[in-house]
């Protein structure tokens, strides 16, 4: 096999795998800068869909308190007041 002379990267037919990796980094990096891909229902551990954060806003101006809201929708009350507040689910209305 062939090797690279002390870069550290081992064999040839890693390449692709090195590439594929970075890619992956940048395109991570991408996201988060321009805010991409991981917001909402779009994040992989999202309990709530965007309908789901219409209707506890809806609930929370109707005067329902976080602790009811928290244990309708299985969530913990600190996500309720923060939807509130507009720390999370921000890009909802």
């Amino acid at each position: 096999m062939f090797k690279y002379g002390g870069t550290g990267f081992g064999h040839l037919e890693e390449i692709p795998y090195i590439a594929n990796k970075l890619n992956t980094t940048l395109d991570n990096i991408r996201d988060i800068i321009v805010g991409n891909g991981h917001k909402g229902s779009n994040n992989i551990s999202s309990k709530l869909t965007e309908s789901d954060v219409k209707q506890i806003k809806m609930l929370l101006k109707s005067g329902y308190s976080s602790v009811q809201i928290s244990k309708q929708f299985g969530i913990h009350q600190t996500v309720v007041s923060k939807i509130n507040v507009g720390k999370l689910w921000k890009h909802v209305n």
